[in-house]
This record gives C-alpha cells, structure tokens and sequence, in this order.
C-alpha cells in the first residue's frame, strides 16, 4: 500500500496487513503495476517543474521517466506494464503512455485521459 503525505511530499509504502513500512521515497504515487513490482510516481521539482516516473519500488530504480505530471494510471492484468496519462511540461494536450516491462516507452493517444472503469454498476 502507498501512502503519500499531504504536506511533505513523501510516500510510504507499507507492507499489509503488518502496516510495517517496507520502502519510502520522494513523490506521490499513483498507483502500482499488476504484479506489484512498479510505482508510477510523480514527483514536484519545484515551481512547474514536474517529473513522470516509473520505478522499481524495492530499489526505487527508474524504469522511465519524462517531464510531465502523472495524472493517472492503469496496470495491465498479469504483467508490468501500465498506461499513465500524464500532462506535458510544456502544457501541450494530455498523452497516453504505455510503459512495457523493459521499460520501452510509446505514446498511443494524444489530447486524451485515462480514468476509472466507472461509473461502476450499483453495489460495487
């Protein structure tokens, strides 16, 4: 589980159901990969610097990273691959990123966003 602070720009990842803190790094994390191996992060450089980043959160290797915000994020089932949709340093229009497990990069959409499976059916 990953817990960003509010104010200090730090997260936590915790492992469950101990809650022990197994690993803490500098950014707000927006998700995992499926196998849990992979954080997508975006970390503030100050002012309107921001960076895109997927790392490894054991070692908190970088696996990619580009000078975007992360805005969201979605894990490919059975796999380390994700998609981030992330807006551009430049404040072009919003892309689509896959990342794939050797950490190719390819953009597929721009101009788009990703979001939620929702509005999810009623008792879910």
């Amino acid at each position: 589980m990953a817990e960003s602070g509010v104010f200090n720009g730090t997260t936590a990842i915790r492992e469950l159901p101990s809650g022990r803190i197994v690993a803490s790094l500098h950014g707000s994390v927006h998700g995992f990969s499926w196998d849990g191996s992979r954080l997508v992060v975006s970390r503030w450089n100050g002012g309107s610097d921001y960076e895109a980043e997927l790392l490894r959160w054991a070692d908190q290797k970088v696996i990619w990273h580009r000078s975007a915000l992360a805005q969201s994020m979605l894990a490919r089932p059975d796999s380390a691959d994700v998609l981030i949709g992330i807006n551009r340093a430049d404040g072009g229009a919003p892309e689509l990123v896959v990342v794939n497990d050797a950490g190719t990069a390819s953009t597929i959409a721009r101009d788009a966003l990703v979001t939620w499976p929702c509005p999810c059916p009623a008792g879910v």
